[in-house]
C-alpha cells in the first residue's frame, strides 16, 4: 500500500494550484454575462459570449492533448497559468483606461476558456506521474471535490465583487492564476518528468490523430468516451429541463435557484465520499448502482408539474449517481496509456464529456418544455444506460500501460 495523499507533496502542490485556477475561472464564468449585459444592455450578446467561450474550449480540447504531450508538465502548467493571468491583466488595463475597449475582456475570456482545456489535460496527465496507482481513484475524487467547491462558492464571490466594481471579478481571476502559476512552480520537475511525444519527426496533426486512434483502439478508453458522450449529455438534459420547465411554469425564482444550489451541494458531498465508494464496490455493482440512482432521479422530472420539489429531489439523486463512477473511471483511465500518450487520452475523454453539452439546453427547450416531461425521462434513461453499458462490458487494464506497475 502506498503512502497517503496527504504525505505526497507534489500532489498537494498540484491540487492547490488547480483549486486556485478553478476558483478564478468560475468567478469569471459567472461574472462575464453580467458584465456584458452591464455594458451592452443586450441579453443576446451576453448569451453569445458564453457560447463562444464554450465552443472555443471544445475546439482547443481537440488539440490540447497533443500540445500537452509535447511539453514537460511542470513547466507547461506554470507557463500556461501565467500566460492566462497576463492576458487578463492586459485586457483589464485597456478596458479600465478606455471604455470602448471592453470587448478585449471577451477575447481574454475566450482565450482563457481554451487554455483551461489544456490546463485540465496537463493536470490529469500529471496525476499518473505523481500519484501511486492504488491512490489514483482517491486523487480523482479529491479533484472532483475541488471542482465542486469552486463552482459552489464562485457565484457569491463573483456577485459580491461585481457589485463593488464590474471589473473586480476579472481582476480576481488574474490574481488566482498568478498564484496558481507560483504554486505550480513548486512541483518537483523530476517527479513529473516523462517521455514526450515526438516533436520533430512527427507533424503536429499526426500527433493529434495518433492520440485519437490510440484512444479508440482501447476497449476501456472507447467505453469511457461513449459514456462521456451519452451519460453526461443525459445528466445535463435532466438539469436543464428541470430549470427551464420551472421557469416556463412561472415558478418562484428562489425555487429555480434551488436546482443549481442543490446540485452543487450534493456533488460536493458525494465527491468527498467518492473514493470510499469506488474502493468498496467492484466495477459492475458500481455501474448498476449509478444506473439505478440516475433512473430514479430522472423519474422525478416526470412529476415536475405535480410537485416541483420532487423534480429537484430527482436532480439531487442524479447528482449522487456520478461521483463514485467518475472516481473509478479516472483511477483506471490513468493506467490505460503510456505517459507520453496521457495528455491526448485525457483530452479525448474530456472532449467527449463536453461535446454534446451545448445541445442540452436546446433539447430541454424544444422537447422537455413544450411536451410531456416523460419523453425526456425515457430518452435520458436510455442514453445513460447505453453509456454505462459500454463501461459494464469493457474491462479496464490491471497494470499501468507502458511501465508495468500494478494498478490494483
Amino acid at each position: 500500500m502506498s503512502a497517503s495523499l496527504s504525505s505526497n507533496r507534489n500532489w498537494k502542490v498540484l491540487w492547490t494550484s488547480g483549486l486556485l485556477g478553478n476558483l478564478g475561472a468560475n468567478v469569471s464564468i459567472f461574472a462575464l454575462p453580467l458584465y456584458v449585459f452591464h455594458v451592452t444592455g443586450s441579453i443576446r450578446v451576453s448569451g453569445i459570449t458564453s457560447t463562444l467561450g464554450l465552443i472555443c474550449g471544445l475546439l482547443v480540447q481537440v488539440f490540447a492533448g497533443a500540445i500537452v504531450d509535447r511539453r514537460q508538465l511542470g513547466h507547461f502548467l506554470v507557463v500556461l497559468s501565467l500566460l492566462r493571468s497576463v492576458i487578463w491583466v492586459a485586457a483589464l488595463g485597456a478596458a479600465w483606461l478606455w471604455d470602448d475597449l471592453w470587448w478585449l475582456l471577451l477575447i481574454a475570456y475566450v482565450i482563457g476558456t481554451g487554455s483551461q482545456s489544456a490546463i485540465n489535460a496537463a493536470s490529469s496527465a500529471a496525476v499518473r506521474q505523481i500519484v501511486p496507482p492504488d491512490l489514483r481513484s482517491k486523487a480523482i475524487a479529491q479533484n472532483q471535490v475541488r471542482s465542486a467547491a469552486a463552482r459552489l462558492i464562485a457565484p457569491p464571490i463573483g456577485a459580491s465583487l461585481f457589485i463593488a466594481h464590474p471589473l473586480l471579478p476579472f481582476i480576481a481571476e488574474a490574481v488566482c492564476f498568478s498564484l496558481a502559476a507560483i504554486v505550480a512552480g513548486w512541483l518537483d520537475r523530476e517527479a513529473v518528468h516523462r517521455i514526450l511525444a515526438p516533436t520533430k519527426a512527427t507533424r503536429f496533426l499526426q500527433t493529434v490523430a495518433e492520440g485519437y486512434r490510440y484512444a479508440w483502439s482501447s476497449t476501456f478508453i472507447r467505453a469511457v468516451i461513449v459514456f462521456g458522450l451519452f451519460g453526461n449529455f443525459a445528466i445535463a438534459v435532466v438539469y436543464q429541463s428541470t430549470t427551464l420547465i420551472l421557469v416556463d411554469r412561472g415558478s418562484d425564482p428562489f425555487l429555480v435557484s434551488g436546482v443549481g444550489v442543490s446540485i452543487g451541494a450534493t456533488t460536493l458531498v458525494f465527491s468527498a465520499a467518492a473514493s470510499w465508494l469506488s474502493s468498496r464496490l467492484r466495477r459492475r455493482p458500481l455501474i448498476v448502482m449509478s444506473v439505478s440512482t440516475f433512473s430514479l432521479g430522472a423519474v422525478g422530472l416526470g412529476f415536475i408539474d405535480a410537485s416541483p420539489v420532487v423534480a429537484i429531489v430527482g436532480c439531487i439523486l442524479v447528482a449522487t449517481s456520478v461521483p463514485g463512477l467518475t472516481a473509478y473511471i479516472g483511477g483506471r483511465l490513468s493506467a490505460s496509456a503510456p505517459p507520453e500518450m496521457m495528455g491526448r487520452v485525457m483530452a479525448a475523454t474530456g472532449l467527449s464529456s463536453g461535446l454534446l453539452a451545448p445541445l442540452a439546453p436546446m433539447f430541454a427547450s424544444s422537447v422537455a418544455v413544450p411536451f410531456t416531461p416523460w419523453i425526456t425521462v425515457g430518452a435520458t434513461v436510455v442514453l445513460f444506460v447505453v453509456g454505462c453499458g459500454f463501461l459494464f462490458f469493457a474491462k479496464p487494464p490491471s497494470h499501468d500501460v507502458g511501465d508495468g506497475n500494478v494498478a490494483e
